[in-house]
């Protein structure tokens, strides 16, 4: 309920908390979207800011927090510019992921920019052209995704040490954000 609110932001406070709680905190605000509020929100980005913390939970962090992008003000933009800093890519691409789903104009160009390189360093290579389809599906671009995936198919059919497993379930996966089932099952 929303009246735990204040219990619940406590959690907050401490990253050792948080991430030993996420999946709770996570699913009490997304019970409670009404309960969640900036310093909650701050508190998550805190947690996702701290080296000390798993990166898998961090990934989480960032990931989750997507789906609050509607409460995001640019006080919250711009701490999530500093997670696109980070050094390491994964941290860095769910950031730039996340402020390009709260609305910052200059995140997608920053998250392709080195997919774009690698295909035009080699338009030929599979596994260029499936990576940054998967960008491009969490971005929620899932037409261009879908081209991509296509591209990465089509060029793997001449390159033995390509793995289609990815491409091909990746290509479904945008079939099924497009409401089209059937081409998602076949495909699969």
């Amino acid at each position: 309920a929303a009246a735990h609110a204040p219990r619940v932001q406590r959690l907050l406070g401490t990253t050792k908390d948080v991430v030993q709680y996420l999946d709770g905190l996570l699913g009490y605000y997304r019970a409670c979207p009404d309960a969640l509020e900036k310093p909650a929100l701050a508190g998550f980005l805190r947690a996702a800011e701290d080296v000390a913390a798993a990166r898998e939970a961090r990934i989480k962090i960032l990931d989750a927090l997507a789906g609050f992008g509607d409460k995001f003000d640019n006080d919250l933009r711009k701490e999530a510019r500093v997670l696109a800093g980070a050094p390491e890519r994964e941290i860095k691409e769910a950031a730039l992921v996340l402020l390009h789903l709260v609305g910052d104009k200059s995140a997608k160009k920053d998250l392709l920019e080195d997919y774009d390189d690698q295909i035009d360093r080699n338009k030929n290579w599979a596994n260029s052209w499936e990576q940054r389809a998967a960008i491009l599906y969490r971005l929620g671009e899932y037409k261009d995704a879908q081209r991509d995936y296509l591209q990465a198919i089509n060029l793997a059919k001449n390159d033995i040490r390509a793995r289609l497993d990815y491409a091909y379930i990746g290509l479904a996966r945008c079939y099924a954000q497009q409401n089209k089932l059937k081409d998602a099952a076949s495909t699969l």
